[in-house]
């Protein structure tokens, strides 16, 4: 059985919290995908969550979201905020 997460990632959807909020990223952002995530958003919170825990070397250092471009020679930009980090 897939996650949520799993399912919006399929869509090409990006979820991530913010604060807490969850909020959601894509070229296009279909009414039944929004409607998925929030009948789930739960769910959604859990995956997010779990996810965090895993990759918790990959937040951003300033605003704490696991959301970035990466930039080569384990460079990072934060796609909330903007900040460029080195992973160690």
């Amino acid at each position: 059985m897939s996650t949520v997460l799993e399912q919006l990632r399929k869509a090409r959807i990006t979820a991530f919290m913010k604060g807490d909020k969850v909020r959601l990223r894509g070229q296009q952002l279909p009414p039944e995908i929004v409607e998925y995530a929030r009948r789930n958003k739960a769910q959604l919170i859990a995956d997010l969550a779990e996810e965090e825990a895993a990759h918790d070397y990959l937040k951003c250092p300033q605003c704490g979201i696991v959301d970035y471009e990466p930039l080569g020679d384990r460079r990072r930009r934060c796609y909330g905020c903007g900040n460029e980090w080195a992973l160690k």
